[in-house]
């Protein structure tokens, strides 16, 4: 339980891992006893409606690194499956977490598309200081890819040139007036 915990982060809900656990109520719930009694993590409410929390960032990485690599990437996969299909909202609301998963599973394409989307709305709210590093993760995931993609306007392309002229005017892109119109030009050329 508490690898499968730390694979979908520091906070993770009762339905979420009982869906990616595929364990029956009443062995997850004695499972959850046991780590609560350990005080690995702590929880919040109670089942169905928990939230159970790693005491520490540390208990949880070292859960998440006594996963084999393949485990985990299968494990990845289906949290973001799980999240796709019993909690569609932060698919839009925040993009960023499938963008974690999918790239912790290997889906590199995903990854990209999900993490474009998110510094795409982080840079539309202005939210500069999220928004470079996200497309940041996006070009790190874009060269993970064997070959090119062939992509659209709305694409990671444009993020790298986003990307791109940022780092080449530090610090003041972040608090520049002309970040929509710059957006925009990204996007409407290829």
């Amino acid at each position: 339980m508490a690898q499968i915990g730390s694979a979908i982060g520091r906070e993770f809900s009762y339905a979420l891992l009982r869906t990616d656990s595929g364990l029956p109520d009443d062995a997850l719930q004695r499972a959850f006893a046991r780590l609560i009694a350990s005080e690995l993590v702590f929880r919040r409410a109670t089942p169905p409606d928990a939230i159970y929390r790693f005491k520490h960032a540390l208990v949880q990485d070292a859960e998440d690194g006594s996963l084999l690599r393949n485990v985990r990437r299968q494990l990845h996969a289906q949290i973001a499956e799980a999240l796709q299909t019993h909690l569609p909202e932060p698919r839009d609301s925040q993009p960023e977490l499938f963008a974690q998963h999918y790239g912790e599973a290997g889906l590199v394409q995903k990854s990209i598309a999900c993490w474009a989307k998110a510094g795409y709305s982080s840079a539309a709210h202005l939210a500069m200081a999220e928004a470079v590093p996200q497309f940041r993760k996006a070009l790190d995931q874009l060269a993970l890819l064997p070959t090119p993609l062939n992509v659209s306007d709305r694409s990671p392309n444009s993020a790298t040139r986003w990307v791109q002229h940022c780092a080449s005017s530090k610090v003041s892109c972040f608090y520049a007036k002309g970040i929509p119109k710059l957006l925009r030009s990204c996007i409407a050329k290829p």
